[in-house]
């Protein structure tokens, strides 16, 4: 919808000409918004983003709006201040129009000299010869061709990026067009100054840097007592601050969601603001209002700053940089914050800092054993999160381990870090998470799995302590293993103990390399050659990384379902996913193309945790019916057993469930990307969400096509449950290669 927000200075002046050109403008499809006598209302011109908020509907992005005046200081003012924000301006000449009757400093405006940093790009239709803002000629077209003019012209451009821009008057900073960007420039009657790396250094006025948010004047007085508080409470963080600030945000956040487009982007500009001007110990405010802007905005670049403000600050310890490297990578693992191409580096640099900090503190303790000197067939696994076996990332570990202890007769021990979204270092962020310990294995020396006893340590301390870190140390010299594998994303502890002997490390998330420090990193595919050069460029070498077969233990069949127990249709093709992060998993995208094929008689099986199947069901009509929400599923191979086929939504983890379907004989269907469509194989995949569709179809309508792709699914299975054969290739990859010394 193509819409026209017009500002008329009188009643008066509304006849004639004017009054003509508007209602061919009606007449021509364009939706009118009239405010009449504005000379009158004396407002202030920031009232013209709320009058625009007003006649959004649903903020629909093919929404089209075009600013309109006969007040000539009015139009140029919104031209230079809002011109990222309206698509198109017209300024109808009148003889008898007044101007706009500004108010302090803003005059001044139009006065500042314009420079190619605002980029001034769109057009001005009007039936003046020339329309010039402080001796900047605009770009003129003649008004009447505004009316047959396409809405898809050059003046709709995406390539333009949007810049915030802060204009310097008189010892203030003002700041009028909330656009949410990285990009900023500071604009003064002497020099116009792109600013980057902005959180890097300290903002000042002589250099034209970013000011401080002190400094800074705002068209904008909607959330005045929400931000005072919040200022107030992180002025100086105790306990009962914190909850008050937590609560405050968890509010804001909820409010923010009613909040029209100019509001909602002038509250984030205000809080990115005020992260902006830190220093010292306000890195503390810093990061928790970034990390509150990173999820509700989802934002790369917010991530991108919330690492570097870690990366850079020198007042951080070490923990808190692990601390907050754990919650970044949980922020993007549950889809609370969006990555670009930088974040991977960043994320590394933040790593491998807060490596070197620990390092440095045990520098003398970390001496390479000779390989002469080390135990052939001795082997150190560490873990940096252990719980029960119905956890999936246990049963991989203990699965490894009986793989190297029965089957392949090797003496092992068992270390669980306690670094998964550790506590340690903890500072105060929006929604951090903190990883689930089980205590009471700090008092065991041995578990049971199977029919192994597996050698076990759990440090008590709070990880990752120099003391407890001193204490693994010391067990790894005396023990002297040939080698450490290390399984888990990020293990500091490993890395370290990977001076004294060589460390593999292995992801749970296969399908990527994991996060590390250690001489060899395992993958659990093939890679292919593009892949190669791309890891090639990320500075690993060839001997770097071991590609493997990443293997699964399943748990055995011990229960029997029938479809009527469960509520599920007799004679329906049923579909199933699973998952424990349903929730952040499942996205609009992925339920529309499962609502496409209830046509054909499907119906979907939820397993796992999904709390808001309850919304999706209110959400879209059909769903109710068509589905199965059964919880948290403690035997999925009998629930696999009365499904059809199992469906994948686009996500990087899980894979176990897959292999529990292709153990069954049913086949699954996953978009190529992450570690089920590694587990499943290129048969099981497709590019997108549409050819989903088309291959659920076939297998409905296709019989002979669905029984081959069964026998293909019990093959599969068969290949990556062989843990023995996979685990033997790797360790042999590693004592063959030429870097293990």
């Amino acid at each position: 919808m193509n819409k026209i927000i017009c500002y008329i200075d009188k009643q008066e002046n509304y006849s004639g000409e004017l009054e003509e050109y508007i209602a061919k403008l009606d007449e021509a499809g364009y939706q009118i918004f009239l405010y009449l006598d504005v000379i009158l209302q004396e407002g202030d011109p920031s009232d013209i983003m709320y009058n625009l908020d007003t006649i959004r509907e649903e903020n629909l992005k093919e929404d089209r709006y075009t600013f309109f005046s006969n007040m000539c200081n009015l139009t140029q003012y919104v031209y230079r201040v809002y011109h990222q924000i309206f698509d198109r301006f017209i300024y109808f000449y009148q003889d008898q129009a007044e101007n706009y009757p500004f108010k302090g400093n803003l005059q001044v405006i139009l006065d500042l000299r314009i420079t190619d940093a605002e980029d001034f790009y769109k057009k001005i239709y009007t039936n003046t010869p020339q329309f010039i803002i402080n001796n900047y000629i605009c770009k003129i077209v003649e008004l009447n061709s505004f009316i047959d003019h396409s809405m898809d012209d050059d003046n709709f451009s995406c390539i333009i990026e949007k810049v915030k821009k802060i204009y310097y008057i008189k010892d203030r900073y003002y700041f009028f067009e909330p656009l949410i960007t990285e990009k900023y420039v500071v604009i003064n009657k002497y020099i116009s100054k792109s600013i980057n790396n902005i959180w890097s250094n300290l903002p000042t006025i002589d250099n034209c840097k970013y000011p401080k948010f002190s400094l800074i004047k705002y068209a904008y007085s909607y959330n005045e007592t929400t931000i005072a508080k919040l200022l107030t409470l992180t002025e100086h963080f105790n306990y009962q601050s914190m909850v008050e600030t937590y609560e405050l945000l968890e509010t804001l956040e909820k409010e923010m969601e009613g909040y029209h487009t100019y509001v909602y982007n002038m509250t984030c500009c205000i809080l990115d603001d005020i992260s902006l001007s830190h220093t010292g110990k306000d890195i503390l405010r810093a990061l928790l209002l970034t990390s509150f802007l990173l999820q509700i905005t989802k934002k790369p670049f917010y991530l991108n700053r919330f690492i570097e403000y870690a990366i850079e600050s020198n007042v951080l310890s070490c923990e808190n940089r692990f601390y907050l490297w754990n919650q970044a990578k949980r922020y993007m693992l549950t889809n609370r914050a969006n990555s670009d191409t930088n974040t991977e580096t960043l994320m590394k640099e933040l790593y491998q800092k807060a490596y070197d900090e620990f390092k440095s503190q045990l520098v003398n303790e970390l001496k390479l054993i000779p390989l002469e000197e080390r135990n052939k067939d001795t082997i150190a696994i560490f873990t940096i999160q252990f719980l029960s076996e119905r956890h999936a990332p246990t049963r991989t570990t203990l699965e490894r381990c009986y793989t190297l202890s029965k089957l392949l007769g090797k003496n092992i021990i068992l270390i669980n870090t306690r670094e998964q979204l550790t506590s340690r270092g903890m500072l105060p962020l929006y929604k951090s998470t903190l990883g689930n310990v089980m205590d009471e294995y700090s008092e065991i020396n041995k578990y049971q799995y199977k029919d192994c006893e597996i050698p076990f340590y759990q440090p008590g301390d709070n990880m990752p302590s120099l003391e407890g870190i001193r204490n693994i140390i010391t067990k790894i010299k005396k023990l002297k293993p040939q080698f450490i594998f290390s399984i888990g994303n990020g293990s500091i502890i490993a890395d370290l103990c990977g001076n004294i002997v060589h460390e593999a490390s292995i992801g749970v998330a296969f399908s990527t390399l994991p996060t590390t420090m250690a001489t060899f990193s395992v993958i659990g595919k093939t890679l292919s050659e593009l892949e190669w050069e791309y890891y090639l460029e990320k500075g690993y070498t060839r001997n770097n990384i071991i590609e493997s077969t990443f293997t699964f233990e399943l748990l055995p069949k011990k229960m029997i379902f029938n479809r009527k127990e469960l509520g599920i249709p007799e004679n329906d093709f049923v579909l199933i996913t699973v998952g424990i992060r349903l929730d952040m998993e499942i996205d609009d995208t992925f339920m529309e193309t499962i609502l496409s094929t209830f046509k054909w008689g499907t119906h979907i099986v939820f397993a796992g945790y999904f709390e808001h199947y309850t919304l999706y069901c209110e959400k879209y009509p059909g769903l109710k019916e068509h589905s199965t929400f059964v919880g948290y599923c403690e035997d999925i191979l009998a629930l696999m057993e009365i499904c059809n086929l199992y469906v994948n939504p686009k996500r990087l983890g899980g894979g176990f469930s897959i292999i529990e379907a292709f153990h069954e004989g049913k086949p699954g269907v996953t978009i190529d990307y992450g570690d089920i469509a590694i587990a499943a194989g290129k048969p099981f995949t497709v590019k997108n969400y549409d050819e989903m569709t088309e291959i659920i179809h076939r297998y409905i309508t296709d019989k002979d096509f669905y029984q081959l792709m069964a026998e293909r699914a019990i093959a599969r299975e068969k290949v990556l449950t062989d843990s023995a054969a996979a685990m033997n290739e790797i360790i042999h990859k590693i004592q063959d290669n030429p870097l293990f010394f």
